[in-house]
């Protein structure tokens, strides 16, 4: 979170222009060429009155001239860690990355979580394969069901810790696959034989879709 005196509204500069100028352009955590929100350009008087003075001018500027400015007034100036940040609250009031800052050194723990699911799910599907086939489909069912939901509320109070989080997590997508796979497979066996490719094709067809579509519903 940057001074007051140095935000966009102060300076009297759009967004973008604002962040050519106060944040510098780099590589993050995703090899994106982006702005580093991870520290600041800490501006002196004179400079904050320079870019005051020449705020229409530069909201006029191409972004190569825009660039070339940046350049040169960043190089006099010292770079500042940042402690606290503001969140995009749009969609989401709080999560896991805004609660515990897992930006900057930490960006890369979304991703993992993602690795760390998948593993969970490779797991699960010889564990739960076991259950369903000693005890039946729907028993398979009821427990992946169980195991995504109990291990998953684990998560919220343990968020703090990357190791607890990831450990309830791995438990969390054990059943994801089961929940699937058991109703697919009992999808098929009451369906005509005939029949079965196209029931099995549809159902994958639906849920592909649906990954791809879905969150265009949020608007």
């Amino acid at each position: 979170m940057i001074p007051a005196s140095l935000n966009n509204t102060s300076l009297g500069l759009s967004f973008n222009t604002w962040q050519e100028i106060v944040f510098k352009k780099e590589l993050n955590a995703y090899y994106i060429n982006a702005s580093d929100h991870c520290s600041y350009y800490d501006l002196d008087e004179d400079q904050i009155s320079t870019i005051k003075g020449r705020a229409a001018e530069l909201e006029a500027m191409n972004p190569e001239n825009l660039t070339s400015f940046a350049a040169e007034i960043q190089s006099s100036m010292n770079r500042t860690e940042c402690s606290a940040w503001n969140y995009d609250q749009t969609e989401f009031w709080d999560t896991a990355v805004t609660e515990n800052n897992w930006i900057c050194d930490k960006a890369l723990y979304a991703a993992d979580f993602y690795t760390l699911s998948t593993v969970g799910m490779v797991l699960g599907i010889f564990i739960f394969s076991a259950i369903a086939d000693y005890f039946g489909r729907k028993t398979g069912f009821y427990a992946g069901l169980a195991c995504v939901i109990v291990f998953s509320l684990c998560q919220i109070p343990v968020s703090y810790s990357f190791a607890l989080f990831g450990f309830f997590k791995v438990f969390a997508t054990f059943g994801m696959l089961p929940i699937f796979q058991s109703p697919l497979s009992i999808l098929s066996e009451i369906s005509n034989v005939d029949n079965r490719g196209y029931v099995l094709c549809y159902a994958c067809l639906t849920w592909s879709l649906g990954q791809i579509f879905f969150h265009w519903l949020d608007g």
